[in-house]
């Protein structure tokens, strides 16, 4: 039991107290009356005799409950209550879950109270009632998601940690216990601090409102606080679809082909859905899903379901996924991806500047066909200008139609060699194979038509003459096999594949048999990583990294409903980290190379909406309560009617001695 106001009832039993006593001790004053006789009044004189001034006082019932219902009384005016120890902790931490699993709407209040809103019930009640009670220490608040933030520090003003609570908005990010416990064992060190009885102080409170559904990374535990667990749960059965994961890339050997992965993940696994996929909110593809049945055997778990889509020819866009069947947690059913529109490569041909042919008119229509980003032509390979320096560091494919760039010249790009073997692949020692004989024709024995490369290519009838020697490499592979060795020749190289064609253009009827798709197939495999894109998207607790544009001074992250979230000036780096965004949607951008960006809560433990009916924090195991953290009760109410009670026996026993 605490009393929360004594001093001003040790003030009233002062006074009072006193004044009783001496009402029982003051000699009454009595008017003077003649009678005749004074033999019937015997009784009436030994009352006289009674109310002398300052005798000592005889037992007397009235006297008694006189001073019972006074104490009663003062004890009423010294409030006592009887809690768990809140009154006499010196600090009192409110902690507040507001991760994505927080907002499912199934509290059990009604279909659109989320248990965060519970939460922040349960918790506004508790304070107000401490605030009401005269409580006289500190408390403060802690939200936490993925990442836990004092939102109220150390105070007296009650007043302020309520509005404190009332200004938690929801988060789709996961939850992290343990960040919250760390800031509010912090708090409380710092409030101790200096205070040479901070041993024998009574510890400090920690109270924790959470579903409790997280998966901790590590042990909780908190220091100088006594920790407590109010579980804001459901009591139903959870219910919730969500997708869990998406990615979309193109194919590496055919950029033209894009698919797109889902994970769909059911805590109902009797349910069917159907997920309707949408580029910039056109239609692609619907499908219906249903998921497989656990056997009777296995614990309740949610169910994963994986689904693909594959498309040809898809540009950019926004990729977004929706399960078109409500449940308890909205941010889970949608999951979108920004997948960038084809990148065209840039691409360089160097030749020695002789006159046009009909090959190489082909090849250069060809590559023009192809709409590069840009085409430069390198004619004097033996002196490079500085110019031409900046074509070939730019350059995503080098092509060498029948001359060599001079060895002191590095290449970082995929290459197509034409009629010569370059010097920069041979190793260190070699030489380059023997010219070709003029008079040596040879026809093709076979090539490898599965590989993209040759894929739509005949080489049935094709015929070359003055063929090279290609050099052998236990990383390369043939692909086109001719009588005296192989013609074409794919050799993987850390900067970008070269593909030697061991022969001039000129010295062939090749133009005549599917050059022009050869050409088309090797662009598109040897400059995928830049042509095939894998789409973007990040977590609500990833942090958001963006490639400037060219002359871009600052990078803004913007919403439709809540305009600029985050803006960054680029400082010259090449890529830049703008922060977190942690509720789910599609979001514009500027300044940067990627016009949109997608943020999904990916996190499959949010999605499954699960609560725990008890929670370990330093090996003490917490079952939490239902109905909310109990406040000190007071129980001044029935002291005074206890008073109450006993004043009027007072009366009635007073009354019958009267009539007596």
């Amino acid at each position: 039991m605490t009393f929360l106001s004594p001093i001003p009832a040790i003030i009233a039993a002062a006074i009072t107290i006193p004044i009783l006593i001496t009402f029982f001790l003051l000699k009454l004053r009595r008017r003077p009356v003649r009678v005749g006789s004074t033999m019937l009044w015997d009784q009436a004189v030994r009352d006289l005799q009674a109310n002398v001034p300052f005798r000592w006082l005889r037992p007397s019932w009235l006297l008694l409950l006189s001073i019972l219902i006074l104490a009663l009384l003062l004890l009423a005016l010294a409030r006592p209550s009887i809690d768990a120890g809140a009154s006499r902790a010196e600090l009192i931490v409110v902690i507040i879950d507001r991760s994505a699993s927080m907002s499912a709407t199934d509290a059990d209040v009604d279909e659109k109270t989320t248990r965060l809103d519970e939460a922040k019930r349960r918790a506004r009640e508790y304070v107000k009632s401490l605030r009401q009670s005269g409580f006289t220490g500190m408390a403060s608040a802690i939200a936490y998601a993925s990442e836990a933030r004092s939102i109220a520090s150390p105070t007296r003003d009650l007043s302020a940690i309520e509005r404190a609570i009332d200004a938690i908005e929801p988060s789709d990010q996961p939850g992290d216990l343990a960040a919250a416990l760390a800031i509010a064992e912090t708090q409380i060190t710092s409030s101790r601090a200096g205070d040479e009885q901070a041993e024998s102080a009574p510890p400090a409170i920690a109270i924790v409102y959470s579903d409790a559904g997280e998966t901790p990374s590590k042990p909780l535990a908190i220091a100088g606080a006594t920790p407590r667990f109010e579980r804001i749960a459901p009591t139903t059965p959870h219910n919730n679809v969500g997708i869990t994961a998406i990615s979309a890339t193109r194919d590496f050997e055919d950029p033209a082909l894009v698919r797109v992965f889902l994970r769909l993940q059911s805590t109902n696994p009797s349910v069917g859905l159907t997920v309707t996929l949408t580029r910039d909110g056109e239609i692609l593809a619907r499908q219906a899903v249903s998921f497989p049945q656990p056997t009777e055997s296995a614990a309740p778990a949610p169910v994963s379901h994986p689904l693909t889509f594959e498309f040809v020819d898809l540009g950019g866009g926004m990729l977004q996924a929706t399960i078109d069947r409500p449940d308890s947690l909205a941010s889970d059913d949608t999951a979108a991806a920004f997948l960038p529109a084809p990148q065209q490569p840039a691409s360089v041909v160097v030749r020695d500047g002789r006159a046009s042919d009909a090959a190489r008119l082909i090849l250069d229509t060809v590559l023009g066909e192809l709409r590069p980003r840009s085409l430069e032509f390198i004619t004097r390979p033996d002196a490079v200008l500085p110019r031409e320096l900046v074509w070939l560091g730019a350059a995503d494919l080098i092509i060498l139609d029948a001359a060599q760039l001079p060895a002191d010249i590095a290449i970082d790009a995929p290459i197509i060699a034409f009629g010569v073997v370059p010097t920069q692949l041979l190793p260190p020692g070699s030489s380059l194979p023997p010219p070709p004989d003029e008079t040596s024709a040879t026809d093709v024995l076979s090539w490898q038509r599965e590989h993209p490369i040759m894929r739509d290519v005949s080489m049935d009838a094709v015929i070359v003459s003055r063929a090279l020697a290609l050099p052998e490499s236990d990383d390369a592979r043939h692909l086109v096999i001719g009588r005296n060795g192989p013609l074409i020749s794919l050799w993987p190289l850390p900067q970008g594949d070269a593909l030697l064609v061991g022969f001039d253009l000129y010295y062939s009827n090749w133009i005549d048999f599917g050059l022009p798709i050869f050409l088309a197939n090797a662009v598109d495999l040897l400059t995928s990583s830049v042509s095939s894109a894998e789409a973007i998207a990040f977590g609500t607790n990833e942090l958001i990294r963006l490639t400037p544009a060219p002359d871009a001074e600052r990078i803004a992250i913007t919403s439709d409903g809540e305009g600029t979230l985050i803006e960054r000036e680029t400082s010259g780096t090449a890529q830049l980290a703008l922060g977190v965004v942690d509720r789910v949607g599609t979001y514009s951008t500027t300044g940067a190379t990627t016009p949109a960006i997608a943020v999904n809560l990916t996190d499959s433990n949010e999605s499954a909406i699960g609560s725990n009916a008890q929670l370990r924090i330093g090996g003490e195991v917490l079952t939490g309560s239902a109905e909310g953290e109990a406040p000190p009760t007071e129980i001044w109410p029935w002291l005074v009617i206890a008073a109450g009670v006993l004043l009027t026996l007072e009366w009635v026993l007073y009354a019958m001695r009267m009539r007596v």
